[in-house]
Order: structure tokens, then C-alpha cells, then sequence
């Protein structure tokens, strides 16, 4: 496993709104571009490259700027002809002289024109040659001939030898073209995320219950270890998979460890109170006793509250011990708020946010 450093580390919350300012920063006012490329490096799995494809949205919803999308450039699958672009020679005559002269094909990729964000994925997982054939691309938004059209954005993300047998240490000269962000992934961010990507409440329970499952990549581990994205996906296979095949399909995932761990987590899942119950007859809904089940009810609460359900859901939830109350309501209302912005405006649970502001704020 990685060895854990006190290097300087984001989140991707952190490292979208970072890579935002540096893309709005200008060299002066009358610059149409962002003069800060931006490099994330860090563990796989955890968010960075579709980071870049956030930021689209991110810009337009703060800055009023639209990008046309995300072009993904893997410089690992190329070569530098594929880059640099395949050599023609074309014949010219210059007062009465024939004059040959070398042009470069402009490969098919590089935008002509638009607003892009140009991303240069496992940028570290290429050979050096190749890194610098992309010198002048990053700097200077040109190779050779070819000039990066103004409304676009370079930038790269990649995962660092710690993490990735294939890749290369960055040259000083590719990283002193960035801003290096060493990016990690944390449980606040992943839940944000995880609420409007309806990732299975399961995950975002077993995330609640021990987050070290998001930050555990271990190359050396027979499938990996675990990360945000094999968790995520595995949680869309929980309901359609039982028996032997879920389990081997936990370690498969998440290996050994988290697997295993992720498997048992799932009987906590399986015995949740009843649903309709807690919604409709608060009174008399079981009360799980053991924190892994509570974590696993408070996240099925958060995917199925309603705003006309919320009275009966705060009458349901102030039955807990009061040292996890405040806790298990806050949760359960961000997930149900990232579905309706308006549950969190009913009475029942405003009047409970005033009441006890102090242990919430």
C-alpha cells in the first residue's frame, strides 16, 4: 500500500473549485484565456478526471461561460506522430524555383475551433518523449503550426507511481508548466456527489460507517483495493446479485479486506425497519439497536422521504438516543435535499433546526 505522506492534499470539491479560478484568472483583461493549467494527481478512482467534465457545468453555473464539452486526450495510446501530426511535404514556386517544405497534418482531435476543455488524461502514464511533445500544448497552446483556439482550457489529471505500475514521475519541466494538486478523496465530498448519482444507500451507509473504504487503493492488492468509483459501481449490482456470486464480486471489487467487510455490512442492510412503516406510522416503527443498521436505515429514509412524509420521518428519528440524533437527521435530510430543495423548508424540520442550532451549527 502507498505510503501516506504530509503532502499538502484536496478534495475534488477542493480541486474543481481551485481549477475554476485558475481558469478564469487572465494574464491581463484584454486575455481571452485562463493562463493556469491545472494538473490533479493522486489515487485512481477518486473523481479526477470527471472533474473535468463537472467544471463544464461549474462555469457555466458561476461564470456564465459555456464550454462545448470535454475533449479527453490519453497520450499512454499515442505516439508523438499521433501529436506532433504525420509529416506531408508539399512543392511551391518561388520565383521560378521549385522550394519543398515540410507541414505537419493537424491530428483530427485538436479543436479547430470552440470552447473546450482540453484534458490530458494518465498524462503521467506517458513516456517522456511524449510528455514532451505536449510542452508547447500546455504552455503555449500551440504545437508547431497549430494554435489552441481561445475559449479553451488545458489541463491534465493522472495517478502517480504510488498508484499506478505504468505510470512515470512527472519531469520538472511538465510540472512546472501546472499547478500540481495532490487529490484525495473525503467522505463529505463523495456523499455530495454520491446524492445526485444515485449511488445505492447501502454505499453511502457503509461510506458513513468507515470512509476509510474511499482512500484504500493498494496496487499491490489482487484486485486493487478499494476506491469511490469501484464502490459506486458495485453498489449497482447489490440488488441484482445474492449468495456466492455478491460475495466474490465484493472482493472483486473492493478486495480482500473492504470486500469481505462490505459483504457483512450488507446483512445490516437487509434488516432495516420496514419503509412504509416509518413513513406512515412513526410511532410504532422498529428502532435498530446497532449503529450499522441505524447508518443503513438513515440512508434508505434519505432516498425515500418526501416533503408530505417529513412530520412523520422527525417524529420517527427524535425516538433515537440523542447523541446520535442530530447526526442521523442532518444526514438524512442533505440526501433527501439533493432530490427536493423544498423538504427542507417543511415546518417539522425547520422548527427542529432552530431549536437546536447550537449542536448543529
Amino acid at each position: 500500500m502507498p505510503t501516506q505522506t504530509d503532502d499538502f492534499t484536496v478534495s475534488v470539491a477542493e480541486a474543481a473549485e481551485i481549477t475554476l479560478k485558475h481558469m478564469f484568472t487572465r494574464e491581463d483583461e484584454e486575455s481571452p484565456y485562463g493562463m493556469l493549467p491545472v494538473c490533479l494527481l493522486g489515487p485512481y478512482g477518486v473523481g479526477k478526471s470527471a472533474c473535468a467534465r463537472y467544471l463544464v457545468d461549474l462555469s457555466k453555473e458561476r461564470y456564465g461561460y459555456e464550454f462545448d464539452g470535454v475533449i479527453d486526450i490519453r497520450p499512454s495510446t499515442m505516439t508523438e506522430v499521433d501529436v506532433r501530426g504525420v509529416p506531408d511535404v508539399i512543392i511551391t514556386d518561388i520565383n521560378g524555383e521549385e522550394h519543398h517544405t515540410t507541414i505537419f497534418a493537424i491530428p483530427e482531435f485538436l479543436p479547430r475551433e470552440g470552447n473546450f476543455i482540453v484534458l490530458i488524461d494518465e498524462f503521467p502514464d506517458a513516456a517522456p518523449t511524449m510528455q514532451s511533445v505536449l510542452y508547447q500544448l500546455i504552455l503555449d497552446r500551440r504545437i508547431g503550426e497549430y494554435v489552441l483556439p481561445d475559449g479553451c482550457y488545458v489541463m491534465a489529471a493522472g495517478n502517480t507511481p504510488d498508484y499506478s505500475l505504468c505510470s512515470n514521475e512527472l519531469s520538472g519541466p511538465a510540472k512546472d508548466r501546472f499547478t500540481i494538486l495532490n487529490v484525495q478523496a473525503d467522505k463529505e465530498s463523495y456523499l455530495e456527489w454520491a446524492r445526485t448519482h444515485n449511488v445505492h444507500p447501502s454505499v453511502m451507509a457503509y461510506v458513513n460507517f468507515n470512509e476509510d473504504v474511499l482512500c484504500s487503493q493498494d496496487i499491490d492488492d489482487f484486485a486493487g483495493g478499494p476506491s469511490p468509483r469501484s464502490i459506486s459501481t458495485l453498489g449497482k449490482l447489490v440488488d441484482r446479485l445474492s449468495g456466492r456470486t455478491l460475495e466474490a464480486t465484493c472482493q472483486g471489487k473492493l478486495g480482500k479486506r473492504y470486500g469481505m467487510e462490505f459483504y457483512g455490512f450488507l446483512d445490516f442492510w437487509r434488516q432495516i425497519p420496514n419503509m412504509d412503516q416509518i413513513l406512515n406510522d412513526p410511532d410504532n416503527a422498529d428502532v435498530p439497536n446497532r449503529l450499522e443498521i441505524q447508518w443503513c436505515t438513515m440512508a434508505a429514509i434519505g432516498r425515500q422521504m418526501t416533503k408530505e412524509s417529513v412530520p412523520n420521518v422527525m417524529r420517527y428519528l427524535q425516538r433515537f438516543e440523542s447523541s446520535n440524533q442530530a447526526t442521523f437527521i442532518i444526514f438524512c435530510f442533505r440526501d433527501a435535499w439533493a432530490r427536493d430543495n423544498k423538504i427542507i423548508s417543511q415546518t417539522a424540520f425547520t422548527d427542529w433546526l432552530v431549536k437546536n442550532q447550537d449542536i448543529v451549527f
